[in-house]
């Protein structure tokens, strides 16, 4: 009896390290990480008059002229927020890739582009 407790243990013992839940596969936690990050890297931008316009408000020439300065600003600005959004998705759906289907210890391509994605930036 003594000699088959030690073995029914580590029989226990692995089969628990082995066996994957569905919550493992898809974890809730990333795909709110990165929702949060789109919608704070993709968020509206406004002008340091707090709307999207200000040309209509402008009365005299010098006013339009830093209007149209803060709306290339601004649109500047917001093509610069798409750039690192797309980035973020595509960075978010390789590790989530990587995460549902780990790289094998002989895949050296794919053991690099996770080393890569886990550098910071």
């Amino acid at each position: 009896m003594n000699r088959l407790l030690p073995a029914a243990l580590m029989l226990l013992f692995l089969s628990a390290c082995v066996t994957r839940t569905v919550r493992d596969d898809s974890p809730a936690s990333d795909l709110d990480t990165l929702k949060a990050n789109a919608h704070r890297q993709l968020s509206p931008r406004v002008l340091p008059n707090g709307k999207t316009y200000c040309m209509e408000d402008a009365r005299t020439e010098e006013e339009q002229d830093d209007c149209a300065g803060d709306l290339e600003d601004g649109f500047f600005l917001a093509e610069q927020d798409k750039a690192r959004g797309l980035s973020l998705l595509d960075n978010a759906i390789e590790r989530l890739r990587l995460a549902r289907n780990p790289c094998k210890f002989y895949q050296l391509q794919c053991k690099r582009k996770e080393h890569k994605l886990n550098e910071p930036h």
